[in-house]
């Protein structure tokens, strides 16, 4: 099975894997922030915890690019 179906069975591998350098080298550069993130998104998965303005604002950043 694809782990990357969305909701709606869109396949979203492609975007996915595009991202993958440049998410990486953005958590070189700012290790903290994505720490924070990592834990934030951790806690509304397993404990369905609300979102965060970390996550919020890195939802935002997305669609942007």
């Amino acid at each position: 099975m694809n782990p990357y179906l969305d909701i709606n069975y869109k396949d979203r591998t492609e975007d996915v894997m595009s991202l993958f350098k440049p998410t990486l080298e953005d958590i070189k550069n700012n290790p903290d922030l994505y720490a924070e993130l990592v834990n934030d998104l951790m806690f509304h998965w397993v404990f369905a915890t609300r979102e965060t303005r970390l996550m919020n604002k890195i939802r935002e950043q997305m669609f942007k690019n």
